[in-house]
């Protein structure tokens, strides 16, 4: 992350701070730089109904981190670990078989992603509140633009510590993703806080 976005999410850290958006301790830490901000992707990877109708939860309080499959641990942040997003990835992979989240190529071109999964929105929510809810079609790249990166968001979205949050797909009634086994990817990039 260069030196101009690493200090706007440094302020944006201190002014949440000042709002009392973390708990005393964890402000104070963040204050006195006792607490550091890093560079930070978390993602989850997991395997959906072909025919996914309403809210299908890609976390839960049972989640584990799993090499190539999660970086999640449960639907909380440990003390003193607050995630600033601000680029996000979605993306697709098809495979006959089940149990292949960390063995396949994810794709967010146009061609390669259902439609039903192109209509649908992803929500991160904590304390019953939004973080982002948006259209997935909104992290699909054209086909021939070659790019299955991640998109930058337009502000800043942040996942506090010891609070549970989720993050999930919102169907349309009556969709399917087609044959076959299918796989979705959430990818948040940002930066973390860390104690020292």
């Amino acid at each position: 992350m260069n030196t101009v976005k690493f200090q706007t999410v440094k302020n944006y850290i201190l002014r949440q701070a000042g709002n009392e958006a973390f708990s005393g301790d964890t402000a104070r830490k963040i204050e006195t730089g006792q607490i550091v901000l890093r560079d930070n992707t978390d993602y989850i990877r997991k395997e959906i109904s072909a025919a996914p109708s309403g809210t299908v939860a890609l976390i839960t309080g049972n989640t584990r981190i799993t090499e190539g499959v999660s970086t999640f641990l449960g639907n909380k942040k440990e003390k003193s670990v607050n995630q600033v997003i601000t680029h996000m990835r979605i993306a697709y992979a098809g495979d006959e078989y089940s149990d292949k989240e960390a063995a396949l190529v994810y794709v967010n071109d146009e061609n390669n992603v259902p439609a039903a999964l192109r209509s649908a929105t992803v929500i991160i929510s904590q304390d019953g509140k939004p973080v982002i809810k948006l259209p997935v079609m909104d992290f699909i790249k054209p086909a021939n633009d070659g790019n299955s990166a991640y998109t930058e968001l337009s502000a800043f979205a942040l996942i506090k510590e010891e609070q549970s949050f989720g993050i999930e797909l919102a169907f349309a009634d009556s969709v399917n993703l087609g044959a076959g086994k299918h796989y979705v990817e959430i990818g948040l990039r940002g930066m973390s806080t860390f104690e020292k």
